[in-house]
């Protein structure tokens, strides 16, 4: 109990702090309360969510697996993230009238792009490494926990 307790709280910070950096970059077009708003309740929410999740997770293993399942799925939102804010702000730079308003424009489309082929390149790539980590840890939890339920059963059987 205190096991999962523990990774809940640390690493439930970590996936709270991926949430809140997702809702932040996502919604940086609005007020600056609206953002401190919509990723403190992110930051909260996830890291509640995360506690519970591993609090009721079978062991230590589980509960470290399902962090990383949690994990992966917002640092496979990441690029969406980025191509949000970087539609925030072409529109931003290209509804304000000026002379080089289509220039400036132009290079944060370009930016915006490569930003997003960066993060969607990375975000797939951490988030499959996450992906697979917690489905194994998982998968050992289980087998801990068969383990446990019935001693005479190997892990791994002879061939």
């Amino acid at each position: 109990m205190i096991i999962r307790l523990t990774i809940g709280i640390f690493v439930g910070i970590t996936v709270a702090t991926l949430a809140a950096l997702l809702m932040i970059i996502s919604f940086t077009g609005n007020e600056k309360d609206t953002i401190v708003r919509i990723s403190a309740l992110a930051f909260i929410g996830v890291w509640l969510g995360s506690i519970v999740l591993s609090v009721y997770a079978k062991n230590g293993f589980s509960a470290a697996g399902r962090m990383l399942l949690i994990g992966a799925v917002l640092i496979y939102a990441l690029p969406l993230a980025t191509f949000v804010f970087s539609g925030q702000q072409i529109s931003s730079l290209g509804a304000n009238p000026g002379v080089l308003a289509g220039i400036f424009a132009a290079m944060s489309a370009l930016v915006g792009g490569i930003i997003g082929a960066v993060s969607g390149i990375l975000g797939f790539i951490l988030g499959t490494l996450a992906l697979f980590s917690g489905v194994v840890l998982v998968r050992v939890g289980q087998m801990v926990d068969d383990t446990r339920r019935n001693p005479s059963k190997e892990i791994l059987p002879e061939e």
